[in-house]
């Protein structure tokens, strides 16, 4: 599966999240003086940011990425647990399964922000227990959720704040297990064990050296953690978030495999593995491939470590930096296009659709991509395969193959898919795809054009794109030809 067929399809899915529910407050200013009461810097305050943390901004990233998601945890019934149902409204969640703990305080981390640095940080936390009323509470919001909502997955973001106690995820396994939900676990602390039959943990490196005793410094090394985490926690898999090194997990066939993580400046690491897990959770649900779900995952990761505090990656970005990575991934056989744009409809997007032989690939195309793009959210370029264009064109034609034509499109930013279809026209794969728009070049007639008729019978329409002048296959290779 093509990481672009993954990506269309996060519409799909639901997840449910559960976990510890932070406030990531940042206090943002310059510094050019050390004070003179002590060998510190002097902030000049000039920026103030409140973002969401831990399991809502796990819960957060998957809603940036067009899923359905659901988030269950507790705040304190204080100032900063208004603020983070203020964010949450804004973002667009329920609220009434973030249950109010009179008992807690919510959990604050203040990043201090000198210069584009953080020089400091204050947490504000009580990590004991949650009550047992409060626990009984989060127990059946979760049961409504999985016997009513039926997600996809269960993320547990644990931050060792008191909320995934043995007893809740006891339960949350019990009831995930009667409906085959599939549960990830981003872990913490030092007892692994209250994990217990999820299918996945994904500890940081420091997290597993700590929880095994082992220095993950070499592939042995490793793949003995890996095995040794499994052991710990009882659960069906692992893998190991090694920073700029990567990730780590041992495969079905009991190989150590490593994904390399994208080489980025690295300006803030603040909700890197919250977006870790969401996109590779999401991915891996859909995908059930280990290395197209990590590779996602880091290019998500790099993404957020790049800019300052907690935030996240879009869809669209992450469609476009996959794209960018790897250009073939926009090109797709018929079967993979369908599926993927049933599920962009889900999200009302708007398909648009054109095709041609694209040999000697020039301006006058170019035009036409990037004017069809602007009609829809989704480019779809059918090409002729090079059978279909030499019984169209004649013998000496194409001079380009299909595969290398196919690349060519793909290189462009304004296009999504690339299709190669054998048929002399493309009726069949209109009738198959159903596009809201077809787009021809304005030499042609739209009553001319093929698959007009069929795209109005179904409420779509026909659109001419103007053409550059003097610029045309035909006359390229003749001049060619001439020179």
């Amino acid at each position: 599966m093509s990481y672009s067929s993954i990506i269309h399809q996060f519409h799909n899915k639901k997840i449910l999240v559960v976990g510890d529910i932070m406030l990531d407050e940042y206090i943002i200013g310059t510094s050019t003086r050390i004070s003179p009461e002590a060998p510190v810097p002097v902030i000049n305050k000039s920026g103030y940011v409140l973002s969401l943390g831990g399991a809502a901004n796990v819960a957060n990233n998957l809603k940036q990425l067009g899923v359905q998601t659901f988030l269950i945890g507790s705040v304190g019934n204080d100032q900063n647990g208004m603020n983070i149902d203020s964010l949450l409204r804004k973002e667009g969640f329920d609220l009434k399964n973030i249950i109010k703990n009179s008992r807690k305080p919510t959990t604050v981390k203040t990043r201090i922000i000198s210069n584009g640095q953080q020089i400091a940080r204050v947490d504000h936390e009580d990590t004991s227990e949650i009550q047992v009323n409060i626990q009984n509470q989060l127990i059946n919001r979760i049961s409504k959720i999985l016997r009513m909502q039926k997600p996809d997955a269960v993320i547990i973001s644990d931050y060792n704040k008191g909320l995934i106690t043995k007893t809740i995820f006891s339960e949350i396994f019990k009831l995930a297990k009667k409906s085959k939900t599939y549960i990830s676990v981003d872990p913490k602390g030092n007892d692994f064990s209250k994990y217990k039959g999820a299918n996945l943990i994904t500890p940081n490196r420091k997290e597993a050296e700590v929880i095994t005793g082992i220095s993950l410094n070499n592939i042995k090394n490793i793949k003995t953690g890996l095995k040794k985490l499994l052991s710990l926690s009882n659960t069906k898999s692992a893998l190991i978030t090694m920073g700029k090194d990567g990730i780590s997990y041992l495969d079905t066939a009991g190989k150590t495999k490593t994904v390399s993580a994208e080489q980025v400046d690295v300006f803030d690491v603040t909700g890197a593995g919250d977006t870790f897990i969401s996109v590779f959770t999401l991915c891996f649900i859909i995908s059930n491939s280990w290395n197209d779900s990590a590779y996602l995952a880091n290019l998500a990761s790099s993404h957020v470590v790049s800019k300052l505090g907690t935030t996240y990656t879009t869809r669209n970005e992450l469609f476009k930096a996959a794209s960018v990575m790897n250009e073939n991934n926009k090109i797709v056989k018929l079967a993979e296009l369908k599926k993927i744009l049933s599920a962009s409809r889900k999200n009302s997007d708007k398909i648009v659709f054109t095709n041609g032989c694209f040999d000697l690939l020039h301006p006058g195309h170019i035009k036409i991509l990037k004017e069809s793009k602007k009609l829809g959210d989704t480019l779809i370029v059918a090409i002729n395969s090079d059978i279909s264009v030499n019984k169209l064109k004649g013998k000496d034609r194409p001079i380009v193959k299909s595969e290398e034509r196919a690349h060519l499109l793909a290189l462009i930013d304004e296009v999504d898919f690339v299709v190669i279809f054998e048929d002399l026209t493309p009726l069949k794969i209109i009738k198959e795809l159903k596009p809201d728009i077809i787009t021809k070049g304005a030499d042609y007639k739209k009553e001319d054009i093929i698959g007009a008729d069929f795209i109005k019978s179904i409420g779509g329409k026909v659109v001419n794109i103007p053409l550059l002048k003097n610029h045309s296959t035909t006359n390229l290779i003749k001049n060619i030809y001439k020179n």
